[in-house]
């Protein structure tokens, strides 16, 4: 019979590197991870395709001391077991597999298509129990086999022949100057029906196989598995002569496993569309171990360039999993490379940090003890890197977990900007809970008009973000009653007693706010000096050097304008939590624009505050060594012994108390 060589065309392109922020874990397979782009497998020519004739192979047989009924039935053997539990059933050294037989306390049943691969000869079976073990012998007497018969001078072949001597069946065909070998059943000669195709065994005794359909020779759906254990799982179609290529649905595994079938190295798995061999569209998931460690993409739904290559500036929908375990799903946007991007709809899920939950004041929810349990809204990266448009805000209590409140708005990461015009369902979840409504910190703004309403006229101010507010350690109100505690370990009061001074620092505020809070926050006490620190969460919220210096500019004028003699306005810290060379630049360009405004300003003052934390101004070393012990867990916040840097930089600059 004539031979054919057909070669399956498997287009894996290069891994495409792929990311979002925080930069993601690579899953870069090794060199012997590479599976082969093309393999061959011998095929029997045929002219079109044939219907596969229902033909019964069931061997006559004789089994000592049983008795066999029926040729198209199973084979059922009545065994003492005593009673006792089933382990396993072997034929010689071999386990035969579980879905060749079934069993119960009294009999083990042979399936039908088991006994049909069986040629001519004697089986002998020990059944093992949890009792003891018992063998069976199964003579199969078959007129219609042939036992390492020599097809021609490459094949040899051992299975179920028809009258003209070819193939029909089950059998095995061994090609013997190749190694390749073929297991499964044949019509008129060819691969037709279930079976496997093995290639060579490389050194280390591996090889690649497939598993699966096969109509006249060729592989219409299988799995194929390479000798490094990656796989191929899906439909095939004939491009042409002799060649096979992925089409249709399939699932690609680029990870590879240990005997026990553990992984063995971590790398990325493709569902989705193949056409004539390449990925058009699918689910890539980057497996890389990081279910429960690791951060980058998780996995991208979407347009495909081939295999592991999504379409660079395209849209699709993935998760993106962070260094702190908070994770985003929703809409992606897939620029280049490992650029990924949270642009459209999604949510993203904060009460799942590991290390201290977001607490709810960061998004201006005014009770203690709750956190943000997650954000359902718009995203939009080129705007802000994190979330920025219509959405929900979801709040749950820390003690019970359960859900709290809500709140709805237009926002740039916690700050409310804008009323709320969005369109979205409430989790069933919160369904019942409150909707919280309210002007962005203003329970802080009206909390520290209490606290200070009988105060009067006060020297000195300290206004600013969270590096201000967070500075107390902890808030009281006028009753003794705690309101706020942060683990900074810090003390204002103590570090600025003597000092007729307040702070009314409100974490999470950007420049352009305290616009609006001057009025009721800062010159209600006509202070003569104000402190401040902003700008860090305007450049983290993507605000820009330009727009953050004009909004300093417009509060210099009005705080100016009102009364105020002298600004003292500190320079932005560069923190562990984002020590990168992006950021420092940003940063010292922010600093340096504000030292040049201050120098051209009457009244503003300059204090520099970031070369505390740094040294030798270098990007990847922006940080001393000693540096972290300054900082909170966060890696963003100053600690006690920060503080105490902090308040001496801003004490030379102030001067001591009167």
């Amino acid at each position: 019979m004539k031979k054919r060589i057909a070669t399956l065309l498997v287009s894996l392109s290069s891994v495409l590197a792929v990311g979002c922020t925080p930069d993601p874990v690579t899953p870069e397979p090794s060199e012997q991870s590479q599976p082969q782009t093309s393999i061959s497998t011998p095929e029997e020519t045929t002219s079109e395709s044939t219907p596969v004739t229902s033909i019964d192979y069931t061997p006559a047989m004789e089994i000592t001391s049983y008795s066999y009924t029926g040729a198209e039935e199973d084979l059922k053997i009545i065994v003492d077991f005593k009673g006792k539990v089933f382990v396993n059933l072997k034929l010689g050294d071999q386990v035969v597999a579980t879905t060749d037989y079934e069993t119960d306390a009294t009999s083990i049943t042979l399936k039908a298509a088991y006994l049909k691969r069986l040629v001519s000869g004697e089986y002998t079976y020990t059944i093992t129990t949890r009792g003891g073990t018992v063998s069976f012998t199964l003579t199969v007497t078959r007129e219609n086999a042939v036992t390492d018969q020599m097809l021609d001078e490459n094949r040899r072949y051992t299975g179920f022949v028809n009258a003209d001597g070819e193939p029909e069946g089950y059998g095995v065909l061994e090609y013997l100057n190749t190694g390749f070998k073929y297991s499964g059943e044949f019509h008129e000669g060819v691969y037709h029906g279930q079976g496997t195709f093995e290639w060579a065994k490389n050194a280390e005794g591996n090889g690649d196989s497939l598993v699966g359909t096969w109509e006249n020779g060729a592989p219409t759906t299988g799995k194929l598995i390479y000798a490094n254990t990656m796989s191929y799982t899906g439909t095939f179609k004939k491009l042409g002569e002799a060649q096979y290529a992925f089409h249709g649905k399939g699932v690609f595994d680029w990870n590879t496993y240990y005997s026990d079938g553990s992984v063995k190295e971590y790398g990325w798995l493709f569902e989705g569309d193949f056409v004539d061999g390449n990925a058009t569209y699918g689910k890539l998931t980057f497996t890389n171990g990081r279910v429960n460690s690791g951060s980058g993409m998780y996995y991208y739904e979407g347009k495909m360039d081939g295999l592991g290559n999504p379409s660079n500036d395209s849209y699709g929908t993935g998760k993106i999993v962070f260094d702190d375990k908070t994770y985003y799903v929703g809409d992606v946007y897939h620029k280049v490379g490992w650029e990924y991007y949270r642009k459209g709809i999604g949510t993203q899920y904060l009460g799942c940090v590991v290390g201290e939950k977001f607490d709810g004041s960061w998004a201006g929810y005014p009770f203690q003890n709750s956190y943000i349990d997650k954000f359902y809204g718009e995203f939009d990266y080129e705007v802000n890197g994190w979330i920025y448009g219509n959405g929900i805000y979801y709040f749950k209590d820390r003690t019970t977990n359960m859900p709290k409140a809500y709140s709805v708005g237009y926002w740039d990461a916690g700050v409310l900007i804008d009323d709320y015009s969005g369109d979205f369902d409430l989790d069933p979840e919160y369904v019942g809970t409150i909707n919280h409504d309210f002007s962005m910190f203003q329970f802080k703004v009206d909390r520290y008009g209490d606290y200070y309403s009988d105060s009067g006229d006060m020297n000195i101010c300290f206004a600013g973000d969270s590096y201000i507010e967070f500075w107390r350690g902890q808030f009281k109100d006028k009753n003794g009653t705690l309101v706020d505690a942060w683990t900074t370990g810090a003390e204002w009061d103590r570090d600025f007693e003597g000092y007729d001074a307040y702070n009314v620092g409100i974490g999470g505020t950007i420049t352009h706010d305290w616009l609006g809070f001057a009025d009721d926050l800062i010159l209600s006490h006509n202070p003569e000096k104000v402190v401040i620190h902003l700008g860090y969460n305007d450049l983290h919220h993507y605000s820009g050097v330009n727009r953050t210096i004009g909004f300093v500019n417009d509060m210099v004028t009005y705080l100016k304008a009102n009364g105020v003699k002298d600004i003292y306005w500190t320079s932005v810290e560069h923190s562990p939590a984002f020590n990168n060379a992006y950021w420092f630049a940003l940063e010292n360009e922010f600093n340096a624009a504000l030292q040049n405004l201050a120098s051209a300003t009457d009244g503003l003052h300059y204090i520099e505050t970031r070369a505390l934390f740094t040294e030798n101004n270098d990007p990847l070393g922006a940080l001393s060594s000693t540096a972290t012990k300054y900082f909170c867990s966060d890696w963003v916040h100053l600690n006690q012994d920060g503080y105490a840097l902090f308040s001496a930089a801003i004490k030379a600059a102030i001067g001591e108390a009167e």
